[in-house]
């Protein structure tokens, strides 16, 4: 069983660190997204 803890330990953080990577870049198209919908509505429903 420890041969297959080091591979486990290694796919688990591995798939951490996609998951944080595709939230980022999530994050980041619905904030570009947002932003170009601000542009042509008023700031002030935002606000």
């Amino acid at each position: 069983m420890e041969i297959l803890e080091f591979p486990c330990a290694v796919l688990v953080s591995l798939g951490l660190r996609a998951l944080r990577f595709c939230g980022l870049s999530l994050q980041a198209l619905a904030w570009q997204f947002n932003k170009k919908n601000s542009s042509s509505q008023p700031k002030e429903s935002y606000a």
